[in-house]
C-alpha cells in the first residue's frame, strides 16, 4: 500500500525542526540580513516535512506576508527552493538574489520597523486576529511591547 506522506528528501528532513516539539526561530533572528527570514525558513521546512503542527507559513501567515511583500519574493518559488533541501547558506544566497529590497539602508529600516512594531500600528486585520489571544497568551506579569515579543512569549523564548 502506498503511503500518503509526501516523499521528503533526506536533506530537507535533516534540516527540518519538528515544530510540534520545538518552536521555530525567533522572528528577531535574521537570515540573509532580514528579520523573520530564519523563522519563515524553519516553518517552511517543517511544513514540507509534515512537522509544522499549528504553525502556518508564507502566504498562509499574515506575518510572513510582510516579508514576502517587502522583498517581492514569491511564496511558491521560495517553497520550491526549500523543498530541494537547500542549506541555510543556499537559501541566504537565493534570498539575496531574488529580493527587491536590497538597499542596506532600506533593509535596516524595514528590520527595525518590524523589530519594534507595536500592536496598535498593525493593520486592523492583524489587530483583530491577535486580540483573542492576547489575554490568553501573555502571562499577567509579562508585557508584550511589540509584535515580536508576542511571538517570543508564545513560543516560550522570552
Amino acid at each position: 500500500m502506498a503511503s500518503s506522506t509526501p516523499n521528503v528528501s533526506e536533506a530537507l528532513a535533516a534540516l527540518s525542526k519538528d515544530l510540534r516539539k520545538k518552536p521555530p526561530s525567533s522572528p528577531r533572528k535574521s537570515l540573509a540580513g532580514y528579520v523573520m527570514a530564519a523563522r519563515i525558513l524553519d516553518k517552511c521546512r517543517a511544513e514540507l516535512n509534515g512537522s509544522a503542527g499549528d504553525y502556518r507559513c508564507l502566504e498562509n501567515s499574515r506575518l510572513d506576508r510582510y516579508f514576502l511583500d517587502a522583498t517581492g519574493i514569491q511564496a511558491e518559488e521560495f517553497r520550491e527552493l526549500v523543498a530541494t533541501g537547500a542549506s541555510d547558506i543556499e537559501v541566504t544566497e537565493w534570498i539575496k538574489a531574488h529580493s527587491k529590497l536590497t538597499n542596506p539602508d532600506d533593509v535596516a529600516q524595514w528590520n527595525n520597523e518590524l523589530r519594534s512594531m507595536p500592536f496598535n500600528k498593525l493593520p486592523l486585520e492583524l489587530q483583530k486576529h491577535f486580540e483573542p489571544f492576547m489575554s490568553k497568551q501573555i502571562p499577567p506579569l509579562k508585557r508584550a511591547l511589540c509584535l515580536f515579543d508576542y511571538f517570543d512569549l508564545d513560543d516560550g523564548q522570552l
